[in-house]
C-alpha cells in the first residue's frame, strides 16, 4: 500500500491492541507528525497516512485504511480546496470509520456534504486535550454534534446546492459573447468601456446586457453582478 511516502504507515502506540487505533491525515507532514506524537501521548495507537495526490491517489489511499482497520480517522487540511475536499468526502463516504474533519468555520452549513456522510466537524482552534477526548467520546459511540446542528446543515447546504444549480443553469443559457459582456461588468466596465474595447456599439452591448439579465431572469445590471459575484 503506498501510504507514508516508502509505502509503510508511520506508525506509533502500542502494537498489542489495547490502544484504540486512528488513522490521522494531514496536508501538511510537520502538522500531521505533531498532532500524530500528541495524540499517541495520549494513549491512541495513531497510525499516519498520507494525504491522497497524484502518487497515492485516493483509491489506493482507500484500500490502504481499510487493511488498517481503524476505529477512528481524523483529517487535518485545507478542506476549502476543491480537489482536497472531494478526496476527503470520498474516503468519508467509502471508509466506514467514525471520521473527525479538523477545519475552520467548522459550523458553517458549507460543509454540509461531509456531515451529510457522517462525518463530524471540529474546530482548529480545539486543543490536542480536547481532541483526545472527543476521540474517546466518539469512539465510545457518542456523536458530538447533536442531531439538530447536523440536519440544519445538510439542509442549509442542499438548499445553496439547489441555488447554486440554478445559477449554473441559468449561466449555461449566455452565449461566449454574453459571458464576456457579464463578466466585463463584474469587472466594473461601463457600457461605454466596454464597446469602445471591443469596438463595437453601445446599442450592440445594451442589447447584450438585456440579453443577460433576461437569462439571468434579474432586472438589472447590479442584480446580474451581484449574482455572479455570490457564484
Amino acid at each position: 500500500m503506498s501510504v507514508a511516502g516508502a509505502g509503510v504507515p508511520r506508525r506509533t502506540g502500542a502494537e498489542g491492541g489495547r490502544r484504540a487505533r486512528v488513522v490521522l491525515l494531514s496536508e501538511q507532514r510537520l502538522v500531521g507528525d505533531a498532532v500524530r506524537t500528541a495524540l499517541t501521548s495520549r494513549y491512541l495507537d495513531v497510525i499516519a497516512v498520507d494525504w491522497p495526490d497524484g502518487r497515492r491517489p485516493s483509491p489506493v489511499v482507500r484500500r490502504a485504511l481499510a487493511a488498517l482497520r481503524p476505529r477512528a480517522g481524523i483529517v487535518f487540511g485545507d478542506l476549502e480546496d476543491p480537489q482536497h475536499r472531494a478526496s476527503a468526502r470520498m474516503l468519508v463516504a467509502t471508509v466506514p470509520l467514525r471520521w473527525v474533519l479538523v477545519v475552520s468555520h467548522h459550523d458553517d452549513a458549507s460543509w454540509g456534504d461531509l456531515v451529510a456522510e457522517g462525518a463530524t466537524l471540529l474546530p482548529t482552534s480545539i486543543s490536542l486535550d480536547d481532541l483526545s477526548v472527543s476521540l474517546a467520546h466518539l469512539m465510545a459511540g457518542a456523536d458530538l454534534m447533536p442531531p439538530r446542528q447536523r440536519e440544519q446543515m445538510v439542509r442549509e447546504w442542499r438548499a445553496r446546492q439547489q441555488q447554486a444549480d440554478h445559477l449554473a443553469a441559468r449561466l449555461a443559457r449566455l452565449t461566449p459573447r454574453e459571458a464576456e459582456v457579464l463578466d466585463q461588468l463584474a469587472r466594473g466596465l461601463s457600457v461605454k468601456e466596454i464597446a469602445f474595447g471591443n469596438g463595437v456599439s453601445e446599442a450592440t452591448v445594451r442589447t447584450q446586457v438585456k440579453a443577460v439579465l433576461r437569462k439571468l431572469e434579474v432586472q438589472s445590471q447590479l442584480a446580474a453582478v451581484a449574482l455572479v459575484r455570490g457564484w
